[in-house]
C-alpha cells in the first residue's frame, strides 16, 4: 500500500478501494472515449491490474451537475 500512495497518479489508498488523481481520471475518460482498453491507462501509470486486482481498477468518476 506504501508504494501505491506514492504514484502520482494516487491520491488515496483504502483497504478496499482507491481514489485517483484527476490527471489520473482525465487520462482514463481520453482512452476510454478513444475505444482503447482501458487498463492500458492503469499501465502507463505504473498501476499493474495484476496486483491490484480487478476491482480495483474499477473507475467512478463523478460529474459536478
Amino acid at each position: 500500500m506504501k508504494s501505491l500512495s506514492k504514484n502520482k497518479y494516487v491520491d488515496k489508498v483504502y483497504n478496499k478501494f482507491i481514489t485517483y488523481s484527476f490527471e489520473f481520471k482525465n487520462k482514463f475518460l481520453k482512452v476510454d472515449n478513444q475505444g482503447r482498453l482501458s487498463l492500458i491507462v492503469f499501465e502507463e501509470a505504473g498501476l499493474k491490474v495484476e496486483t491490484l486486482g480487478m476491482n480495483m481498477c474499477i473507475i467512478k468518476i463523478g460529474i459536478p451537475v
